[in-house]
């Protein structure tokens, strides 16, 4: 796969931990979900909450403040969010920002890095996106029968066949998912790729975005 790949993609799983942290403050988007997901009986869904309605980090959740000045110019509503208020587009790929919140504080947000911990960045940016319900949301990472969790790719330099859809594992044992999902009534499967090959799992959760 390349070690340069190899090492972009090992940037986007750096999980940061720190103290927690909570914000408080004014009107934020209602939690109550605006789609609706249709997942067969062997997948569980589940849903990072890490904010809730007022801008408050919720317990549990630790936070840290990020290392370098963040942008969010290029922020949009989250594709893979069930309510409003998440969006995705801060910083760099190198940031590896898969989500983030808003605070209750005019220039402040909170992003999530890895689907698994619980913990977030605080950046500290202007930010003018809200973030609506995605219609059709599409997972932000799946968890797979050999307990692994394979998280989205947001940029990155990747070759002539482009970012995984979903990043198994970057370091040292490179595996990717590229073919999406497979989808029946009863379960769901993808092909894992490493450098011996692809093997299909079974899909046993999904994991998306909202509020509290």
């Amino acid at each position: 796969m390349g070690t340069l790949r190899i090492l972009a993609a090992a940037a986007l799983f750096v999980v940061m931990t720190g103290c927690s942290a909570s914000e408080t403050g004014t009107a934020h988007p209602s939690a109550t979900p605006t789609t609706t997901r249709t997942l067969p009986a062997s997948v569980q869904e589940i849903v990072l909450r890490p904010v809730d309605g007022n801008g408050k980090v919720q317990p549990g959740w630790s936070v840290n403040d990020a290392a370098s000045a963040v942008s969010c110019d290029a922020a949009k509503s989250s594709p893979n969010a069930v309510t409003a208020g998440v969006i995705v587009g801060c910083g760099s790929s190198a940031d590896g920002f898969l989500a983030c919140w808003l605070t209750s504080h005019k220039y402040s947000a909170v992003c999530l890095r890895s689907p698994i911990g619980k913990h977030l960045v605080r950046i500290d940016t202007k930010i003018t996106a809200k973030g609506v319900a995605a219609k059709n949301p599409t997972p932000l990472a799946v968890g797979l029968d050999d307990g692994r969790v394979c998280s989205i790719i947001l940029g990155g330099a990747w070759g002539p066949e482009g970012a995984p859809d979903f990043l198994c594992h970057a370091y040292p044992e490179f595996a990717g998912v590229w073919n999406g999902i497979s989808k029946t009534a009863t379960g769901w499967t993808v092909d894992v790729r490493t450098q011996d090959g692809e093997t299909p799992h079974s899909v046993t959760s999904v994991y998306y975005v909202g509020i509290a």
